[in-house]
């Protein structure tokens, strides 16, 4: 690479997916690689087509030599993607815990809000069953219960994880189709698709209490 950097390759120049030389060093941890490249001025906070910076290729792969050098040339240590997560979600999410003590130390935020989400470090790593991450942010003060738009919908909520969730057992499926197929009487076989949905979204509200609590 470095030939090609002294022949006068452009090291700003994007490929597939907006993706940089840096993008690629980072995602694969070449610190070399990356020295070079920001040695000859390469953009230091490029986005790809999802919105990742190299920092946030690096966070989530767990590079942290990668990481640590990109900080210390001023990357922005907050960049929010198209999916308004941002490094340190990014490694959280992926279990990336010595990525994410990096992070915490140079003070990236623990929650990335959005004007319709709530998306937290915190929450990634518990949805995927990182211990020692979940450990580690919840020691440095990341908030338990979030006060986002869905945190003040419970109900509906709750009601989206259980009825819309993909049933975890097949006798749940069978439960769900018995129900509707009761419904569907031969005097009721013209009833219309959102009928029959909104009937059994009803009846599966009030069985398990929820009308009663509106």
């Amino acid at each position: 690479m470095w030939l090609l950097l002294e022949k006068g390759a452009d090291v700003s120049a994007k490929g597939w997916n907006v993706l940089t030389a840096l993008h690629r060093a980072a995602e694969s941890g070449r610190v070399a690689a990356v020295k070079q490249l920001l040695e000859k001025d390469a953009e230091l906070d490029p986005m790809d087509n999802y919105g990742w910076t190299p920092l946030s290729w690096a966070s989530a792969n767990g590079h942290v030599a990668v990481a640590k050098l990109l900080l210390e040339k001023g990357a922005d240590l907050d960049p929010m993607d198209n999916y308004f997560q941002k490094p340190l979600s990014r490694a959280a999410q992926t279990g990336q815990e010595a990525a994410v003590k990096l992070l915490i130390d140079e003070v990236a935020a623990l929650e990335s809000k959005h004007e319709v989400y709530t998306l937290m470090p915190l929450s990634y790593a518990m949805a995927n069953g990182h211990e020692a991450v979940v450990k580690l942010l919840a020691d440095k003060g990341a908030a338990l219960e979030p006060k986002g738009s869905y945190s003040r919908f419970p109900i509906v909520s709750q009601y989206a994880c259980d009825l819309l969730s993909v049933p975890a057992t097949s006798s749940e499926c069978e439960r769900v189709l018995r129900s509707a197929k009761r419904l569907i009487t031969p005097d009721q076989s013209r009833l219309a698709i959102d009928i029959i949905e909104a009937t059994e979204c009803l009846k599966a509200w009030w069985s398990r209490g929820y009308c009663q609590k509106l």
